[in-house]
């Protein structure tokens, strides 16, 4: 039935949507879900000469892959790009170790966003055009604008800062000039697990903040104040003042560890 009877695998004419078999958010408790989306529809994978499964389809003229979808194809793909992106944190990056919190804040600062979908805009748009939101999260892997950033724009890595209740650490960005770049800002950290009949699953929470030259606030995740549900907040804007952006990230509330980093 629709939506899904009618919904578009895959398609070389139309834009890149979601799958309308794959989960939505949010969670129970209003997180932001999923993080990330990756390719799972029409994927060609490789076939076991011993086996009889055909999966979506097998390859025209080469009996040893075939078309697969789902999160089979998904989570490898993800997978690879994390263990790429590590890598280039640990060459190029600079940082000896990283953390599993900032190869997650690496790739999702990266995302490519994918509204507005397949269906184009209007009563049937598929996904929202501001990041994050429930349909495909922060976005779609991107390795090359993860690693690569365009001409004129900068990556700047922070790991294992940590942070007491009380405790505040504080970034200056100073432009000279306007800019028509978006500044994307992008903190994660590994949280402690939640007991299971929690209405709330965030135990740690900290909050990201940027404070523009004039004095103004933004706030993550397309908010209006402090986001205390989410350990991952994204703020995505165009500088439209000159002057200093005071980026701070506050340990608003942290009962477990005495510290996050």
């Amino acid at each position: 039935a629709d939506p899904i009877h009618s919904d578009l695998i895959s398609s070389p004419s139309s834009p890149q949507g979601m799958a309308a078999f794959s989960s939505r958010g949010p969670c129970q408790d209003g997180r932001i879900k999923p993080d990330l989306v990756a390719p799972g529809t029409d994927v060609i994978s490789a076939r076991s000469r011993v086996s009889i499964n055909t999966g979506w389809g097998r390859v025209t003229g080469n009996s040893n892959y075939v078309y697969w979808g789902g999160t089979r194809m998904a989570s490898p793909l993800a997978a690879g790009a994390a263990g790429l992106a590590r890598q280039w944190l640990m060459t190029a990056g600079g940082i000896t170790n990283p953390s599993a919190a900032l190869l997650k804040a690496l790739l999702i600062n990266g995302a490519r966003n994918m509204a507005p979908g397949q269906y184009g805009t209007g009563a049937t748009q598929e996904i929202p055009d501001v990041r994050p939101n429930n349909v495909q999260g922060f976005g779609h892997v991107d390795l090359f604008n993860t690693l690569q950033p365009a001409t004129n724009q900068f990556l700047d890595l922070y790991d294992t800062y940590s942070l007491s209740t009380g405790q505040t650490n504080v970034f200056a960005l100073t432009l000279d000039a306007a800019c028509t770049n978006p500044f994307i800002l992008t903190m994660a950290y590994s949280d402690y697990w939640a007991e299971y009949v929690a209405g709330t699953k965030l135990v740690n929470d900290l909050d990201l903040t940027v404070q523009k030259p004039s004095g103004g606030f933004l706030y993550p995740n397309g908010r209006a104040d402090a986001d205390a549900t989410n350990n991952v907040e994204m703020l995505e804007f165009v500088p439209d003042e000159v002057g200093t952006y005071t980026v701070r990230v506050v340990g608003r509330s942290l009962p477990m560890g005495g510290s996050q980093d």
